[in-house]
C-alpha cells in the first residue's frame, strides 16, 4: 500500500504544478502567520486577548484545548471557523508540493528505484495530521460550549504528529540535497576510489 501511494505521487510529478503548489503554500503560510489580514494569527490574538491558533502550538491536551477555545470569546471562535475554511486548502498545497519536491530530490540523488523514493509520503502524513487536527478543532467549535475532551486530545496528538513529521521531512530534504550535491560533484566516486599505496 505504501509503495502504491508513493509510486502514484511520483507518477503525478510535474515541475510546473509543484512550483505552483509551493508558491501557493508559501503565500498562505505568510497570510496565516505573518500578515495583518483578517484571517491571520495576529487577528485572532487581538480578538482573544493574546491566545493564538491551536495549530501553532507544539502540543495541547483536550482540557487545554477546551480552555483555549473558551478564552477566544465569541468573536475569536467565529474567526477560527472562518480561518479553518481557508486552512483546509493549505495542507493540500504544501502536502503535494513538498511530496513532489522530495520525489524530485530522491529521484535525482538516489535513482527512481531507490527506497528513498518513499520519503515522499512524509508530507502526505503531515497534511493528513493537519486535516485530522482541523476537523477536531472544527468539531469542538461547533459543539461549544459542550466540552469535547476526546476531540481536543485527538487534535493535540495530530498537532504533535504534524510537527514530528515536518522535522522528518526537513531532515530528509537536507540529506537528499546533500547527496545530490555530492553526486553532482563526484564526491562518492572520489571517496570510493582505491588509494594508491
Amino acid at each position: 500500500m505504501i509503495r502504491i501511494i508513493s509510486t502514484t505521487i511520483a507518477r503525478w510529478y510535474s515541475t510546473p504544478v509543484m512550483v505552483c503548489f509551493l508558491i501557493l503554500a508559501t503565500v498562505l503560510l505568510w497570510v496565516f502567520n505573518f500578515s495583518s489580514l483578517p484571517i491571520s494569527n495576529s487577528e485572532l490574538i487581538k480578538l482573544s486577548g493574546g491566545q493564538g491558533l491551536l495549530d501553532l502550538k507544539l502540543y495541547y491536551s483536550g482540557h487545554e484545548a477546551t480552555q483555549i477555545l473558551a478564552s477566544y470569546g465569541d468573536a475569536g471562535r467565529a474567526f477560527y471557523r472562518n480561518y479553518l475554511i481557508f486552512d483546509f486548502f493549505f495542507p493540500l498545497m504544501y502536502g503535494f508540493g513538498l511530496a513532489w519536491m522530495l520525489t524530485l530530490i530522491a529521484r535525482k540523488a538516489f535513482g527512481p528505484n531507490s527506497r528513498w523514493m518513499h520519503v515522499n509520503l512524509l508530507p502526505v502524513g503531515i497534511a493528513s495530521a493537519d486535516y485530522v487536527e482541523n476537523l477536531c478543532i472544527l468539531w469542538m467549535l461547533q459543539a461549544f460550549p459542550e466540552n469535547n475532551l476526546w476531540a481536543g486530545t485527538v487534535a493535540g496528538i495530530a498537532t504533535v504528529t504534524k510537527h514530528i513529521l515536518t522535522i522528518g521531512t526537513l531532515r530528509c530534504m537536507a540529506v537528499g540535497s546533500g547527496a545530490l550535491v555530492a553526486r553532482r560533484y563526484g564526491f562518492f566516486q572520489r571517496w570510493l576510489k582505491p588509494q594508491n599505496l
